[in-house]
């Protein structure tokens, strides 16, 4: 409950149309012969040429994908107990449902266009042109996805512009290659891209010898604005910190959406870095006494 409570039904009112956009609706029938009941009934309603047409089944319900589709659908049922939810939790079984959704589709072209010397149903026909249509939105709507999701690491992108800027520094000094550099890193930025391998590359890149330490929301790993002033830099969503030993560098631009009015993706101020103010002075005055 720590990092916040969904309701019980977030997996399929939200997450997994989300994620799957208007192919959701082919999931079902992968299992439910929809399409055969349709065309059955236009055969029955229309009179239509029994020689000629496709033998479809009366039976409503396809058994033969659930021993594989069941287990995807009973995780999302379990799943859907638990308070806190989030729509990563679904990957593991996304594929499955994604083959569902084809099976589905499958089902549909295969009533509409039938082996050849067999009559197709008009109505699934139809219907298989709006499911064309649902393939391209979806599609389009993935790219879309995949354009926002460059700008939904802000923390990532903070490290590296810190990386960038201690790079600067050192190159136009040296000698501040020999002091350690202390990076303060909240859980904001932590969530938001700053990995173990991007620390790696940082203080490479950097030319310093850095040192990351991440804030928790627990108590117990929490770091507190007063044991801020032992840091060199810090990485933080704090727009004010009420602390005038740090300067800002940089604003990291995050949290991204589509602004359809304008037409392009907008961002807001994310994460800022910040320096501790004369950190370079006092590594110059450390080695003039030694």
């Amino acid at each position: 409950s720590e990092w916040g409570v969904s309701v019980w039904h977030f997996y399929l009112s939200s997450a997994l149309p989300k994620s799957m956009v208007l192919t959701l609706p082919l999931v079902p029938l992968a299992i439910i012969r929809i399409p055969e009941q349709l065309a059955l009934l236009e055969k029955r309603f229309c009179r239509t040429n029994e020689e000629g047409s496709m033998q479809l089944s009366s039976s409503l319900i396809d058994t033969r994908w659930l021993a594989i589709l069941l287990p995807a659908f009973s995780y999302v049922f379990l799943y859907s107990f638990l308070g806190h939810k989030e729509t990563r939790f679904l990957f593991p079984v996304m594929p499955l449902f994604n083959m569902a959704a084809a099976i589905g589709l499958d089902r549909i072209y295969l009533v509409g266009w039938p082996p050849k010397g067999k009559t197709g149903s008009s109505v699934v026909k139809l219907a298989m042109l709006g499911c064309t249509g649902a393939l391209f939105v979806t599609f389009v709507s993935s790219l879309c996805f995949v354009a926002v999701s460059h700008s939904n690491y802000p923390g990532g992108d903070a490290l590296y512009a810190l990386s960038q800027h201690v790079h600067q520094l050192v190159t136009e000094n040296p000698a501040l290659k020999t002091r350690p550099i202390k990076v303060y890193i909240d859980v904001a930025s932590a969530m938001s891209g700053v990995s173990l391998f991007g620390q790696r590359a940082a203080s490479n890149e950097g030319g310093a010898s850095s040192s990351f330490h991440k804030s928790g929301y627990e108590e117990e790993n929490a770091i507190l604005a007063p044991s801020w002033s032992s840091f060199t830099y810090l990485l933080t969503e704090e727009k004010e910190l009420g602390n005038d030993e740090f300067r800002e560098v940089k604003a990291i631009q995050g949290n991204p959406w589509l602004d359809l009015r304008r037409v392009r993706i907008g961002t807001r101020e994310s994460i800022y870095i910040r320096e501790r103010i004369g950190w370079q002075q006092q590594q110059e005055l450390r080695g003039g006494n030694e």
